[in-house]
């Protein structure tokens, strides 16, 4: 009975299940064996690996062309609430080529600590192979301090003049 097809059909709180573990890292996998675990067993658990497997590659396919449009929803929600968020991107041919970002603290810790700024491009391990950059500094107490994070879709020169432009543009003085 547990292989019908109505037994097999994940209800809402499994696709929420499975998707706040897949924010986390966790693959399907191991999302099934956790809810196994919290039920008492693979029995109460409606749908198999299999099942679980195919709803993730059913959302990657839905978002597939709208993954980009969401993160500058995000940035632009963020921007909406939040005082003093700072956010520009540079898209072309209908794709996200640069981002910057910088919240209130990265502007706050760059108010006090931004006499020298370290950039390190060497970040290069998402699926899209976008280059993080994050800006960083030390404080008085010898801790690492961000003062914002970009993605660039290539090294080239006009990328970081586009980066260091923005980060400027977000701070509004020179290290």
């Amino acid at each position: 009975m547990d292989l019908t097809r109505g037994k097999r059909q994940l209800k809402f709180s499994e696709k929420e299940f499975i998707q706040g573990l897949q924010t986390m890292g966790f693959g399907p996998t191991k999302d099934h064996r956790v809810q196994s675990s919290l039920k008492g067993g693979q029995h109460l658990v409606r749908g198999t690996k299999d099942d679980w497997k195919n709803h993730v590659r059913d959302v990657w396919c839905y978002i597939a062309d709208r993954d980009a449009q969401m993160v500058i929803n995000m940035f632009k929600d963020n921007s909406t609430h939040f005082n003093n968020y700072f956010f520009e991107y540079l898209a072309e041919e209908g794709e996200l080529r640069n981002i910057f970002w910088a919240d209130d603290i990265s502007q706050t810790n760059y108010e006090l600590f931004g006499d020298v700024v370290a950039f390190d491009a060497t970040y290069h391990t998402n699926r899209y192979s976008m280059v993080f950059v994050p800006f960083t500094s030390v404080d008085c107490h010898k801790k690492c301090v961000t003062f914002g994070a970009g993605l660039i879709s290539n090294e080239t020169t006009n990328s970081y003049r586009w980066l260091l432009e923005t980060f400027i543009k977000a701070h509004g003085k020179h290290p």
